[in-house]
């Protein structure tokens, strides 16, 4: 899970069919489920939330 704001803006639009402007809450978990990002949008601007997960959280 490589991806920041565009790639992740990408991912909405093209993947999810929705708008990453839109003010909703969007999450991304990558494939071993150790990292987590949260990608919002907030008053006129992106917000990317980041968190690593220690084991045995999922």
């Amino acid at each position: 899970m490589r991806k920041s704001f565009d790639g992740l803006c990408g991912l909405i639009s093209s993947g999810m069919q929705r708008q990453a402007t839109s003010g909703e809450v969007f999450v991304f978990l990558n494939r071993s489920c150790t990292h987590i990002k949260l990608l919002h949008w907030e008053h006129g601007g992106f917000v990317l939330y980041y968190k690593r997960l220690e084991s045995g959280t999922l």
